[in-house]
């Protein structure tokens, strides 16, 4: 099996903070090295100093070889898993020095990567583009595939198609690429899958874990996918397959024993059943609590859910806004309040969801436990990690 992809270093300063080496390259040659010890693979990747660095890491898998094109070294710095605030070098610095990697085979795993361009002839190809702004369509590469398939996410789905509708986004790569399936993945909703047309569509769940670590997550996906399509698995089977994997990732935040937790799965699917609505509650006085607000507000816009911020919604007002504000949480299906600084106003909204029988989710990353015992001795849903309440808010709201 050959994988193509990026060795890049990500630097996430929210709680837990966190410093690695991966990127889409390596992480994939790590999930299927979890999946399958013995596998031979050819990895194809750029940089320079992180390399002896993943030699090490991989040493003792003796069926793995390294190619690597010396490259600018690249690290993505994220405040947390949905905000992308820099990334060095700019990915402009790479437009007039980018690397051509030539690849030939039988399998082949391939992302998208900022540095370098790929030419790929093999019998069969997984194409994940990893990137929602600018996506290359694989025939645009020149590269030639016997059987191709994509994996998109629903942004890029997006940007390459230039179409909001799902269906057409597939018909359109059916259509343009001769592709023989198409996976769009949509976030806490799970996947869709086309398997050779658009008539034949599987909804695949995603599955409810305590804890969601999603940096990477597309990443495990594409890799699992791969490694059970490659092996002769049906496109909805390793659809499946690849939607548990990265629910034990998302778990733990790591790929260990990633075999073992697939054939021991014990997580509860989810299929969205509506909508719903999200009341995002929490005190937006100061410029850093404004701040977090609005960084969740825009992570849940991008999961396509309906949200009621009383920030955004009714704005800064007097005695008049609670009106307002209470009618929004009325109408919605679970509260996401921010207990940071302990705001009254908050406390009253969180009681106030209680007692009507409205979810709620609480995310606090800096008050001490004692004082959220109420919160948590009434059945409140505490978390101190951005992306779990994110992602948990949503999960109450669409099931």
């Amino acid at each position: 099996m050959i994988i193509v992809g990026g060795t890049y270093k990500e630097i996430v300063s929210s709680s837990p903070a966190s410093e690695v080496v991966y990127g889409s390259g390596v992480r994939a040659v790590d999930t299927i090295c979890q999946l399958d010890k013995d596998i031979s693979i050819d990895f194809y990747t750029c940089c320079t100093s992180f390399e002896r660095k993943i030699r090490l890491r991989y040493a003792p898998f003796k069926n793995l070889k390294f190619h690597t094109t010396p490259s600018e070294d690249i690290t993505f710095y994220y405040l947390h898993p949905f905000n992308l605030s820099c990334i060095s070098p700019r990915p402009d610095y790479f437009i007039h020095d980018r690397k051509l990697l030539e690849i030939e085979g039988e399998d082949v795993l391939v992302f998208g990567m900022l540095e370098a361009d790929f030419h790929i002839n093999a019998k069969r190809v997984v194409y994940d583009p990893q990137n929602s702004v600018r996506p290359v369509l694989f025939s645009n590469t020149g590269s030639q595939a016997e059987s191709l398939g994509y994996i998109l996410n629903a942004h890029e789905a997006r940007a390459i198609t230039d179409s909001d509708e799902m269906d057409d986004q597939a018909r359109f790569l059916f259509e343009r690429e001769k592709c023989k399936f198409v996976v769009i993945k949509n976030g806490t909703k799970g996947a869709y899958v086309y398997d050779q047309n658009v008539d034949t569509r599987y909804n695949i769940p995603v599955y409810v874990t305590p804890k969601v670590s999603c940096i990477g997550s597309g990443d495990v996906f594409s890799a699992t996918f791969a490694y059970y399509w490659f092996k002769g698995h049906s496109v909805k089977e390793a659809a499946q397959y690849a939607s548990k994997a990265v629910a034990c990732y998302a778990a733990s935040g790591s790929t260990e024993d990633l075999l073992d937790k697939i054939e021991h799965f014990s997580y509860s699917e989810l299929l969205p059943q509506r909508k719903g609505q999200i009341y995002l509650a929490g005190p937006f006085f100061s410029l850093s609590q404004h701040w977090l607000i609005s960084e969740f507000y825009n992570a849940l816009h991008q999961e396509n859910v309906n949200v009621f911020s009383p920030l955004h919604n009714v704005g800064i007002g007097g005695d008049e806004t609670a009106k307002a504000d209470l009618e929004g949480l009325n109408r919605s299906d679970v509260i996401l309040a921010i207990a940071d600084g302990l705001d009254a106003g908050t406390m009253f909204e969180v009681g106030y969801a209680v007692k009507k029988g409205i979810p709620v989710v609480v995310f606090n990353s800096c008050e001490h436990g004692n004082d959220l015992q109420m919160l948590s001795g009434t059945g409140c849903d505490i978390v101190n990690d951005f992306a779990t309440a994110v992602y948990k808010s949503i999960w109450y709201a669409i099931k």
